[in-house]
């Protein structure tokens, strides 16, 4: 399928996940580039609210940036207990912490924002052990980069829509997904996808997620959807009968009434033929009345 050919399904999708999902904040939070990487930690394989209380309990229970960097993986465990690996992300959150202030001595990555897509990708990557989604996810929020960051679960999400090919990784397929989704469409359908793949983990998880031989049909998307959640399928139903308008009706009747009385002279006629025939039956039976008075009168002359 076609680059464009998968930019209308991807339109589609969103179209029919709009229905199904809550819509991105009309206000989203804003953060300065170092919260939003620690907001991208939480909000990997996550919900949008499962990563704000993830993001309220780091802010609630640490005094600071400088405490959160100098404590042990147990304690940055804690805001994460409600997520899946939450000792991978509270090392992430240290890595990003530490990293940050043995570079430049301060948490200020604000200056990122200034820089190209390329120069700010460099720089994030200098940050060990951060995953493509946490990396991409800033880019996009903080320097609004025309990206699609994909994690496990949401890469798991576009191969079952069959927008990019089985096997492709999350930061493969988040290149590939800048072919199909527009610049001004890119974070609403972020948001769509991210949320399809988080509240329906039980079918995306890499655990459990099943491909079929045949891969994933893109163009038969938009009926797999309703099934995933559980929708009935839309059968098309009988077009109401028009409604008659009042001079239809009359013209109908009267329409009627005209053949009915064109049925009923047409019957008619067939007795104006009965009358025809009992007219000549009488004038012939005159007829031959007159000639036997003839004959009588002639047989009573000859016998005179």
């Amino acid at each position: 399928m076609k680059a464009s050919e998968k930019q209308q399904v991807a339109r589609k999708i969103v179209a029919f996940l709009k229905k199904e999902l809550p819509a991105p904040p009309k206000k989203p939070e804003e953060r300065n580039v170092i919260e939003t990487l620690l907001y991208a930690v939480g909000y990997e394989n996550a919900t949008l609210a499962e990563s704000d209380l993830a993001a309220k309990k780091l802010d609630d229970d640490f005094f600071d940036l400088n405490e959160l960097r100098v404590s042990t993986i147990t304690e940055l465990r804690q805001p994460f207990a409600h997520l899946d690996d939450s000792a991978l992300r509270a090392h992430r959150v240290r890595c990003i912490l530490q990293g940050t202030f043995e570079d430049q001595y301060n948490f200020d990555l604000d200056g990122m924002r200034k820089k190209t897509l390329d120069q700010a990708l460099k720089q994030l990557k200098k940050i060990r052990d951060q995953s493509p989604f946490v990396r991409l996810y800033c880019l996009k929020e903080a320097l609004s980069a025309h990206v699609v960051p994909l994690d496990d679960l949401s890469c798991n999400a576009a191969i079952w829509c069959g927008l990019i090919d089985v096997g492709t990784k999350p930061e493969q397929g988040a290149d590939v997904l800048k072919s199909v989704v527009r610049k001004p469409d890119a974070s609403e359908f972020f948001h769509y996808l991210h949320d399809l793949a988080s509240a329906k983990r039980d079918v995306f998880h890499p655990d459990q997620f099943v491909i079929p031989e045949e891969g994933f049909d893109p163009g038969n998307v938009t009926s797999r959807l309703p099934e995933l959640f559980g929708s009935p399928k839309k059968t098309a139903s009988a077009k109401p009968a028009a409604k008659k308008s009042p001079a239809e009706g009359t013209a109908k009747k009267s329409a009627g009434s005209k053949k009915a009385t064109t049925k009923k002279s047409a019957k008619k006629k067939p007795a104006s033929k009965k009358s025809t025939k009992k007219a000549a039956t009488k004038s012939s039976k005159s007829a031959g009345d007159a000639k036997s008075k003839k004959k009588a009168t002639k047989k009573a002359k000859a016998s005179s």
